[in-house]
């Protein structure tokens, strides 16, 4: 009989390969004692020395035989796909797992049937093939930016979902077996941006049937439903359904939300900048209109001063437009328009303003010219009467002197008269009778000294001695 055998095996392989395992640097020792088959070690690593499967048990062959097993991987690669369920599922990665099983039964299908014990598994840098799980978060951010309708954001969503590829950094859980029935139902599953933590797993060993159920939480400004992604594999069966129901109407109605937030922000600004606009134009129209108010004041002081009918016109001219203004700035609901109106129409009186102060320096210049015309034919008398001393009185050379004096002084008052015919301002034309002024006042001067030469007679000699002459 078996117990009374006994038998040890060691075993050893560079290179194994089973299913979608790569095994290096195998050892394999076993032995036959009392009935049992103990494997007491089984060591291999894979493509790197950080990687590494080992495995431990006994099988004891009695009546109702029984299996004990615990298997370690850790970093260990996967060569091919895991599972498929009609082109989708896990690629390759690196496999970190424990596994604690136990099963008793007379017949393989027995054992497999009654297989039960616990564990845990780490699967990282692996790929789900068969669909494109990164790019959700980018068709959330453009179904914002694209207002887009349910029908589109299904067809989108679930076109992502049946192709391409997607990078897993982990897929990690622990997991129950009884009766031949693994079950994980809390794993986490970890992609860029898009995550889950209730990744639920049930494979049952005897039936060879499988089912895994993900689903997927995509990282959003706003909470939105899952996608949940459901996965299931019979003997004569592959199927892998999609509900997105919920999520997009969720989406749907947060983009909706979103539409009217931006709508109501945008009428906000709005609001803001046309208040705004008011404030700026209702300060610059109350400037103006003070500035009018204030130049109409100084204005009419001027034409008080210096009368002229149409100066008066273009003054009256400009106080309508004022009184019309007026009323617009004391009403308690004047829009921004009425306000750009009053800017305009402030612009429109100060032109008439203007042109009443050019008509009245004008007027001042006519006057001004007047006078000094006046003061010209002051300068002829006194030149003619320096002339007439001197006639009388030829010998004298001073008398001489003082009338080509007087006469260069008339020349210059000549020369600053025809200045009057020019637009001058009134600072201009102030200047101009000064420059006569000044001119007549020398000739005054002049012909003074004249007088008093001929009428005293004083005259200065060759050698600069004052003498008496005989009348």
């Amino acid at each position: 009989s078996l117990k009374e055998r006994k038998g040890s095996l060691n075993l050893q392989a560079s290179t194994l390969v089973y299913k979608t395992f790569n095994f290096k640097d195998t050892n394999l020792s076993m032995h036959l004692k009392d009935g049992a088959l103990h494997l007491d070690n089984f060591n291999a690593s894979g493509d790197n020395q950080s990687s590494s499967l080992q495995a431990q048990g006994s099988f004891v062959f009695k009546e109702i035989p029984t299996l004990n097993l615990k298997i370690t991987t850790e970093n260990f690669p996967l060569l091919t796909t895991l599972t498929m369920f009609g082109g989708k599922g896990l690629s390759e990665g690196n496999l970190s797992s424990e596994w604690q099983l136990t099963a008793s039964g007379a017949s393989p299908l027995k054992l497999v049937s009654n297989l039960s014990g616990s564990g845990n598994l780490n699967l990282q840098n692996s790929t789900a093939v068969g669909m494109d799980i990164t790019s959700l978060p980018t068709l959330v951010s453009q179904a914002y930016d694209n207002d887009e309708t349910k029908d589109i954001l299904k067809e989108k969503f679930k076109d992502a979902l049946e192709r391409g590829s997607t990078p897993v950094q982990t897929l990690s859980g622990n997991f129950t077996i009884n009766d031949g029935l693994l079950q994980m139902t809390s794993g986490a599953l970890n992609i860029n941006q898009v995550n889950s933590s209730n990744v639920a797993i049930e494979w049952s060993v005897p039936q060879d049937t499988l089912k895994a159920t993900i689903p997927l939480k995509i990282e959003t400004e706003t909470s939105l439903p899952e996608i949940v992604l459901t996965f299931q594999k019979a003997p004569e069966d592959v199927s892998y359904n999609i509900q997105l129901d919920a999520f997009v109407e969720a989406l749907d109605a947060d983009i909706k939300r979103d539409q009217t937030a931006r709508l109501e922000a945008k009428q906000k600004a709005l609001q803001e900048a046309l208040q705004k606009e008011l404030d700026t134009t209702r300060e610059a129209a109350t400037q103006a209109f003070q500035e009018l108010s204030k130049n109409l004041k100084d204005v009419a002081q001027e034409l008080a001063e210096t009368p002229d009918d149409q100066a008066q016109q273009s003054f009256k001219d400009a106080n309508t437009i004022h009184q019309n203004l007026s009323t617009i700035m004391n009403a308690s609901d004047t829009i921004l328009e009425q306000y750009q109106y009053v800017i305009s129409e402030v612009k429109v009186a100060q032109n008439h303003l203007e042109t009443t102060r050019k008509l009245l320096a004008k007027q001042r210049n006519k006057e001004i010219e007047k006078k000094a015309a006046s003061l010209l034919k002051q300068a002829d008398d006194l030149i003619e009467k320096i002339n007439a001393m001197y006639q009388k009185r030829a010998h004298i050379a001073l008398l001489a002197d003082l009338l080509q004096n007087s006469q260069k002084q008339r020349e210059i008052m000549a020369r600053a008269h025809q200045q009057f015919k020019k637009n001058l301002t009134d600072e201009q034309t102030q200047k101009v009778f000064e420059i006569i002024q000044d001119s007549l006042n020398k000739i005054n001067r002049a012909h003074d000294y004249a007088q008093e030469i001929y009428s005293g007679r004083q005259e200065i000699s060759s050698t600069g001695d004052i003498k008496r002459i005989a009348p």
